[in-house]
């Protein structure tokens, strides 16, 4: 897996061993394309969601972001986000939360001053519940704030009030959300 564009393209990222489904560089090209037709990278605060590798969080950081905020219950992957972050020399820009994302969320929404952030990245695990995952994170974002949430294609969030628009990748969808208004 590779870092696509900006300061640290073409750099490799280490890959947990097992429990993840990393993004792939033609979904991820196509998602930060749109993302970047959207939002202006240089220093946006990110919420990398379901973090696994750090993919998502450290193309971000290459393409100008302040900071990352990576949120992973997996040792083995917080480690490997860790090296990571490490080897590109960003672990100053760089949160890890050990939480389950669902526990992350609660306690963010409860006040927490540093979680603001203008994009919020999601990749979650196909068999995870992710229905509520817009209105949950909603909160977080600033005005203006976008979240882009890689699924299984078959789930549809067509009907959300803050989807802005969707890509199909065969049996991958992104679909993106944006948020005028900063939520109560």
């Amino acid at each position: 897996m590779r870092i696509i564009a900006g300061r640290f393209g073409g750099r490799r990222l280490a890959v947990p061993k097992a429990g993840v489904r990393p993004t792939t560089d033609r979904v991820k090209e196509s998602m930060f394309a749109m993302l970047q037709a959207r939002v202006d990278f240089d220093d946006a605060d990110v919420l990398d969601l379901y973090a696994g590798s750090g993919n998502l969080g450290f193309e971000a950081l290459s393409r100008g972001a302040r900071r990352v905020v990576f949120v992973e219950r997996s040792r083995d992957a917080r480690d490997c986000i860790r090296s990571n972050a490490d080897k590109l020399g960003v672990s100053d820009q760089v949160t890890i939360d050990p939480a389950a994302v669902s526990n992350y969320l609660a306690r963010a929404v409860g006040g927490d001053a540093r979680s603001s952030f203008d994009i919020a990245l999601a990749d979650p695990p196909y068999d995870e519940p992710i229905d509520t995952l817009p209105d949950l994170v909603a909160p977080l974002l600033r005005a203006g704030g976008t979240l882009a949430i890689e699924h299984e294609s078959g789930m549809s969030f067509e009907d959300h009030p803050n989807v802005e628009t969707y890509r199909d990748f065969g049996g991958t969808r992104v679909s993106f959300f944006h948020y005028q208004l900063r939520r109560p």
